[in-house]
C-alpha cells in the first residue's frame, strides 16, 4: 500500500492539519494506539509477546513522525525515546 506524502512540519504553523494527517496515517499503519496506551510490563507468556508488539509498533509510530519532521526540527525531536514523548512534545511546539 503506498501512503500519501505529509508535507514535513517545519515549525512556522500548520500543526493542526499536519497532526491530522499524521494521525491518519498511523491509524491506516496500525500503530497510532501506541501514543495513547502506556508500555506494557515485559513478563513471561503472552505479556512479553504484547510488549514486544508494543515495541515494535512504537518503533514504525515513531519512525513516520520523525520522517514528517522538516530537517530543521529533526534534531531537536530525535532524542524522544518513545512515540508518545515525541508526540507530547511536538504538540507543545
Amino acid at each position: 500500500m503506498a501512503l500519501l506524502p505529509i508535507k514535513p512540519l517545519n515549525g512556522h504553523g500548520g500543526y493542526l492539519r499536519w497532526k491530522e494527517s499524521m494521525l491518519l496515517r498511523l491509524h491506516t499503519l496500525g500503530v497510532a494506539r501506541v501514543l495513547s496506551d502506556d508500555r506494557p510490563f515485559a513478563a513471561d507468556g503472552d505479556d512479553a509477546a504484547t510488549a514486544k508488539k508494543w515495541a515494535h509498533d512504537d518503533a514504525i509510530c515513531r519512525g513516520h513522525i520523525l520522517h514528517a519532521l522538516s530537517d530543521r526540527l529533526l534534531p531537536d525531536y530525535a532524542r524522544f525515546a518513545t512515540a508518545a514523548d515525541l508526540w507530547r512534545a511536538l504538540a507543545r511546539t
